[in-house]
């Protein structure tokens, strides 16, 4: 019997070879410089986008921060005291204001209130348990809390009330004192008599507190005119730099990573909250050349639309006239679906009800009008053993037994 052998094609055997060998090494290097050349601008605008992330984060919370301190200040006519940042979660009083300086950084400055002894700068953490915020709020981007700064005799005021030319906090929007170079070019420009600064110790974190309890800083301050940003690390004086024309991440003498409220520094900072009128710039006619309006004076003549709250204040001496505030009409946020003051308190045809009818409720601006029961003409009692359930709508009485 013959029995056929075939060989195995020589050409086949060494292409399955070759297809098995892999890359080279020389081809993978190839590769993952392609690879390195795609990716790497692609890595570095995610590194820019976190970078960016962290700074709106970081002045959306000193934005809030400032908000809920305004409106503070609007209901207390003071400041708050900050809140003791060595404090954590696990602490009962964490976030509240303290008004003794014991657990704050104090910073004696001068006497300002004429009063005996240096008034202070005190600096802390924003109380958020006192303003009424989340913890996360209070936090910069980097889990540190936010810094505040404040003039002791704005956040307690002494005998005598809030004071507005009591700022004792001085800031520079770049060093002046020739400890470190001008970088603003042509001199910086100083804001004296600020009552408060809200900022963060940046991504550098040196000198900030963790969101937990810590005795002191992880990372210490530097020593001043190591660093532009050392100027706002508690060394124990009234200046703080704001960062107009100054900001770099390279180590050394002009390195600045702190973010600051973002406002103009002699605008903004150097005033309190504003309100809205100043009855003492004009008592009859504030800041309008429309007619009088209705701010201390009797006779308005031009309406004034108003979005927000509106704080009526006390006239002491008067309990008839504690917290008045008068409005013919209140409107929404387009002027629309308006209610009338005098729905309630006036003479309003949309008020009466006609025939028969008697006013049970108000809505829609107009009196809500139902039948009106009729009186008893005589004398209706329930047998004995039963009492008064219920008067039907006709007047009649309806009785029940115990």
């Amino acid at each position: 019997m013959k029995t056929d052998i075939k060989t195995p094609n020589r050409k086949t055997a060494k292409n399955a070879a070759q297809s098995m060998r892999g890359f080279t090494l020389i081809e993978v290097a190839i590769a993952l410089l392609v690879i390195g050349l795609i990716a790497a601008p692609l890595v570095q605008q995610y590194h820019q986008f976190i970078k960016i992330a962290q700074q709106d984060t970081t002045e959306a919370n000193l934005n809030l921060a400032y908000s809920a301190i305004s409106q503070f200040y609007f209901e207390f006519d003071r400041y708050p005291c900050p809140a003791d940042p060595k404090l954590g979660p696990a602490d009962a009083t964490y976030g509240e204001e303290d008004c003794t300086a014991a657990s704050l950084s104090v910073i004696p400055v001068m006497n300002i209130d004429g009063n005996p002894g240096i008034d202070n700068i005190w600096v802390g953490m924003v109380p958020f348990k006192t303003l009424k915020m989340t913890p996360e709020e209070t936090l910069d981007a980097w889990s540190n809390k936010l810094n505040y700064a404040v003039t002791d005799v704005l956040a307690q005021p002494p005998v005598g009330g809030f004071n507005q030319g009591w700022g004792l906090i001085t800031i520079h929007q770049d060093d002046t004192r020739g400890l470190l170079p001008d970088t603003c070019g042509g001199g910086a420009v100083d804001t004296n008599g600020v009552h408060l600064a809200l900022y963060s110790s940046g991504p550098d974190e040196i000198g900030a507190y963790p969101a937990q309890n810590m005795a002191a800083p992880p990372q210490a301050c530097p020593a001043l005119g190591t660093t532009k940003d050392a100027e706002n690390c508690q060394n124990n004086d009234e200046i703080f730099l704001f960062p107009t024309c100054i900001k770099s991440q390279v180590a050394g003498a002009n390195h600045y990573d702190d973010i600051f409220l973002t406002r103009n520094a002699e605008d903004f900072m150097a005033l309190a909250p504003q309100k809205m009128f100043d009855t003492a710039t004009n008592p009859n006619d504030v800041g309008t050349t429309a007619g009088y309006i209705g701010i201390n004076n009797n006779d308005p003549q031009s309406e004034l639309d108003i979005i927000g709250n509106i704080r009526a204040s006390d006239e002491f001496g008067n309990p008839d006239k504690q917290g008045e505030a008068h409005a013919s009409e209140y409107c929404d946020t387009a002027g629309n679906n308006c209610f009338k003051a005098e729905s309630i308190a006036g003479n309003d045809p949309n008020m009466n009800c006609i025939g028969s009818k008697g006013m049970s409720g108000i809505g829609s601006n107009k009196a809500k009008c139902s039948e009106i029961i009729p009186s008893f003409t005589t004398a209706t009692t329930c047998p004995a053993g039963q009492y008064v359930s219920g008067i039907s709508s006709t007047g009649v009485i309806t009785c029940a037994t115990p």
